[in-house]
């Protein structure tokens, strides 16, 4: 072993043992059995005795250790300006124990000062690459000073490659055989599940509820004697809330950890698959006893992934009967009740009608769902998001086939999209606070020459032509302070028939507005946002008149007057087939 050879303090016997393994080596190479790359030697100092590998290095002196690592690199290697092998000193660096105290070599951090490091940890290292001119260098498993060693640019660049210099083009490093993993893994150092990750994770769950109803219930004003149901299939599932083509999470914080990791005092009762259950589970019961010792109850609702996924499509609109069903045995307690509503949409008016109190949507809100859930029920964050689907009523679904790919409505189909559709149970861009907002804009009127701003545009492309940013002033009138999301829709009747029965122009969120704050927002938008398509797809802006309409429902209107020539922005490139198509539409 190099200990004992090390202990006859013989640096000529180092290089001739050297010399003789490496012309050995390079006769396993030539012969094919081998590589020309070895992982020897470890020149890490024997600093403590208790080291699992010791046996592996030259002792516990650096100078030693250093001049050990001199001859048998230059012994392995050869004289010659050409390698007989390639020798790699490992394991830089401060690589002196493989398991103790609870850590590894894998996720140690080794702390180290200026000047153990380099007195004593790096100076064999040093050895090798400077002076002894070795051909490959082994980063260590472990971190040094909170960077794991194979992402350390302190020991790769400012080391090695500044005074040591080792920077041949025949030169290369390579990692332990797992240390790559082990940044991440291990030492959890690398841009993956990070806390800023995390924080973000939470986020925008929280920032992407919204609230459909609320009589005041929410949040929630709990007392210190009060219990909590928790009720539905939802209330303790974790991966179900990542909903498809998740990834692997870190971790899966359901309703049910939330409300512990809050304290709440809580009575659970879960069943089945929701859109499974039928109305004579014997779960319900189990729900209904919860409930009735409760003095708030929670029902966690709606259809998971199973309902609708890649080659699945919905086949109606409705709420499960067993759920309906369930809520109506819960609302008839008397007790303040809160649907939280996940998955996708469904038709809510059974829920809109009946005797409950309020209902949050929060479709699949991911690893930290739960937690984002019950901050807001329990009114540690306030719900500003808005619907991006409006609700369609269950009839919907008889109206038009899936099949039929006309947006714009006749007198036989009902229209698609918001923009088209003008009967919805929930209309997009619908969601409450918990406080009121009054929004209005801070203009009476706008008036912009269509050409001039062409002229004056330094957009590659004309569609993406600037217009003044439209101006919104926004005060919270109520006691909670919330995010405030301001959405500009524009009406007209110009442009080709049908018109539109609102397009979304502009939008933007205002964070933490506090109770009787003002604040002022800037919506960016572009002439794109208020052009029209053609039946042959170019994009034409027209002079005319356009109501601007803040919010949903609208608070605040303003006419914006467009003057100069009716433009094309876009040509759109014609299909020789949708000739035929239109012709025959």
């Amino acid at each position: 072993m190099p200990l004992l050879l090390a202990t006859a303090f013989d640096n000529d016997l180092i290089h001739d043992i050297g010399n003789i393994v490496g012309t050995k080596a390079r006769a396993l190479t030539n012969g094919g059995m081998r590589g020309v790359d070895f992982w020897t030697p470890n020149v890490n100092p024997f600093k403590d005795p208790r080291w699992g590998r010791g046996s592996e290095t030259p002792g516990e002196d650096a100078l030693h250790v250093s001049r050990y690592a001199r001859n048998i690199v230059r012994g392995l290697e050869g004289d010659k300006e050409q390698r007989r092998i390639v020798a790699t000193c490992k394991h830089y660096a401060g690589n002196d124990f493989e398991d103790w105290g609870g850590f590894t070599r894998h996720d140690f951090d080794a702390k180290i000062t200026p000047q153990d490091l380099t007195e004593y940890c790096v100076r064999p290292f040093q050895e090798c690459t400077r002076d002894a001119k070795v051909g490959s260098i082994m980063y260590a498993y472990n971190a040094v000073n909170g960077i794991p060693s194979c992402a350390n640019s302190y020991l790769q660049e400012t080391i090695l490659r500044g005074p040591w210099n080792w920077t041949r083009d025949n030169n290369w490093v390579t990692s332990d055989c797992g240390a790559m993993q082990d940044i991440w893994q291990d030492h959890n150092f690398a841009d993956v599940n990070t806390k800023e990750a995390q924080d973000l994770a939470l986020k925008s769950a929280v920032e992407g509820a919204v609230l459909h109803k609320n009589d005041g219930t929410l949040p929630l004003n709990l007392k210190k004697k009060d219990s909590v149901a928790m009720i539905g299939f939802w209330v303790n599932d974790t991966t179900k809330l990542q909903g498809g083509y998740s990834g692997r999470a870190p971790f899966l914080h359901s309703p049910l950890y939330a409300a512990e990791e809050l304290g709440l005092d809580t009575n659970t009762a879960w069943g089945p698959t929701p859109q499974n259950s039928s109305s004579h589970d014997n779960w319900t019961a189990n729900a209904v006893a919860a409930a009735k010792k409760s003095d708030y109850i929670l029902c966690f609702g709606g259809l998971d992934s199973s309902a609708a996924g890649e080659d699945r499509d919905r086949e109606d609109l409705d709420w499960p009967e067993s759920q309906l069903t369930l809520l109506q045995k819960l609302s008839r307690l008397g007790k303040p009740l809160v649907v939280v509503q996940l998955g996708d949409q469904v038709d809510d008016t059974a829920l809109l009608k009946n005797k409950i109190n309020s209902i949050l949507w929060v479709n699949y809100p991911g690893q930290d769902g739960g937690t984002a859930v019950m901050d807001l029920l329990t009114g540690h964050k306030s719900p500003a998001g808005r619907l991006l689907v409006m609700q369609y009523p269950s009839k919907y679904t008889e109206q038009i086939g899936m099949t039929n790919m006309d947006l714009r409505p006749t007198k036989s189909l009902p229209g698609r999209t918001y923009r088209w559709y003008s009967t919805p149970v929930l209309p997009y861009g619908f969601g409450l606070h918990y406080t009121t907002f009054k929004a209005k804009f801070k203009s009476n009127k706008l008036t912009f020459d269509i050409q001039k701003l062409l002229r004056g545009s330094s957009a590659q492309y004309f569609d993406t032509c600037a217009l003044p940013p439209i101006q919104v002033s926004v005060k919270n009138a109520g006691r909670i302070t919330s995010d405030f999301v301001s959405l500009d829709f524009i009406k007209s009747e110009v442009g080709p028939k049908p018109y539109p029965l609102k397009t979304l122009a502009a939008n933007g969120r205002l964070r933490d507005v506090a109770p009787s704050s003002t604040k002022n927002i800037s919506l960016e938008w572009t002439l794109d946002n208020i052009a029209r398509r053609g039946e042959n797809g170019d994009l034409v802006v027209y002079p005319g008149t356009y109501t601007m309409r803040l919010d949903e429902p609208t608070q605040a209107e303003v006419q914006a007057t467009l003057t100069g020539k009716k433009t094309t922005l876009d040509k759109w490139p014609q299909d020789p087939k949708s000739a035929s198509f239109q012709s025959g539409h």
